[in-house]
């Protein structure tokens, strides 16, 4: 299985402005796929919503809609609002169906580096958690091999330097080391 992934730009400004530019086109691109995994969707009984959404990233996924560059996007642009869009229904998805990871593994990476810049970590980090911590093997490969990159891992650094002895912040613990391991070979 193969993780796709965009090339870092170069450093001047305006790889920098085109690289931006970019990054909002892929948030447009994809922004109306992943309201509707926020959406009820057709039906709105509640009780559809993952089925609704599992199927609707499924359909685009096998369309090849989009790439983990364009999720990436969308979901640093997602994140501000997590009071209202929570990362756990998305990663659901991905517990259930990994063939999904090689596209979809930002929507792991970016709401962990979120949450470690964050003053108290949201609600929603320990089901994120628990979800790289089921698919660690395939996730810590795809980034000794350069799928992913090294640097997507950092908010478990983040979480992992905390104080304090919550579930959350063992797990970040646990993931850092095997991730710092990784990144120390790479």
């Amino acid at each position: 299985m193969r993780v796709a992934h965009s090339s870092q730009a170069a450093a001047t400004p305006g790889a920098v402005l085109v690289s931006g530019m970019q990054r909002l086109s892929a948030l447009k691109r994809l922004m109306p796929h992943m309201q509707g995994l926020i959406a009820h969707g057709p039906a709105d009984d509640v009780h559809m919503k993952p089925k609704w959404a599992t199927k609707r990233v499924q359909e685009l996924a096998e369309k090849e809609a989009y790439g983990s560059a364009a999720v990436k996007a969308a979901t640093i642009g997602l994140l501000p609002y997590h009071e209202v869009w929570s990362p756990a229904e998305v990663v659901y998805i991905l517990e259930k169906q990994p063939e999904l990871l090689p596209f979809l593994w930002p929507t792991l990476s970016e709401p962990l580096r979120f949450a470690g810049n964050q003053e108290t970590a949201p609600k929603w980090v320990n089901r994120v958690l628990d979800v790289v911590t089921l698919h660690s093997e395939f996730l810590l490969e795809a980034t000794r091999r350069g799928y992913i990159p090294a640097d997507a891992w950092n908010g478990l650094d983040a979480l992992a330097g905390r104080k304090g002895s919550s579930v959350a912040l063992k797990k970040a613990r646990a993931l850092a080391k095997a991730f710092g391991t990784v990144t120390s070979l790479g």
